[in-house]
């Protein structure tokens, strides 16, 4: 009788027990993973474009870089340039002059890659070396009428590839052989008037 007893209050007693207190227990350690740090920061390239320490665009150009001064060309910086750049090509000219548009400084070829660009004063040859419209090589600054106020495109080009044409070529030729080659380009604009009557 003693024994039906004991089995009746064992059964009992695993009876009223939980789950959890029976159970074996086989907590697994709960997994963690580390996932990389995710950046917030992106790093954009500078819209295509160029500007000169020595003028703003639609300025007045100082006196150093034109006819009655040093006649030296003013530091260029270009930024921005197309993935695809291998060179560059500048035509400085005037639509204002008196005898249609007037070239003052022709270059091409010159070696480029993308990022940025700097064409420091006077620097030329930098690339191969066209004519202006005096039919000489390289960089002669703004030179109008005495009483006229001009105003100067400084223009660079970003090719695909250079346009191979040989030194002394004019901007007729230049821009005919840059034809489907031109990823794109822009422009500073620059002002002079100039005051004596030399």
């Amino acid at each position: 009788m003693r024994r039906i007893i004991s089995l009746a209050l064992m059964l009992t007693v695993a009876a009223c027990s939980s789950p959890e207190e029976v159970a074996t227990d086989t907590t697994v350690p709960p997994t963690t993973t580390t996932s990389p740090p995710v950046s917030t920061t992106t790093t954009e390239l500078p819209p295509f474009g160029v500007s000169s320490p020595a003028f703003e665009d639609g300025a007045p150009i100082p006196v150093e870089y034109t006819c009655e001064g040093s006649d030296i060309s003013p530091e260029l910086r270009v930024v921005g340039l197309p993935e695809a750049t291998d060179a560059m090509a500048i035509i400085v000219d005037d639509p204002d002059a008196p005898l249609g548009t007037w070239d003052h400084w022709v270059e091409f070829d010159i070696p480029a890659s993308t990022g940025s660009y700097q064409i420091s004063p006077d620097a030329s040859p930098i690339g191969v070396t066209g004519v202006n419209s005096w039919k000489l090589a390289g960089y002669m600054g703004p030179c109008p009428p005495p009483g006229e106020e001009h105003t100067y495109h400084f223009t660079i080009y970003a090719l695909d590839e250079p346009v191979g044409l040989p030194a002394g070529v004019n901007s007729d030729e230049l821009r005919s052989a840059m034809e489907g080659r031109i990823l794109a380009s822009v422009e500073l604009r620059g002002t002079y008037e100039r005051q004596d009557a030399g």
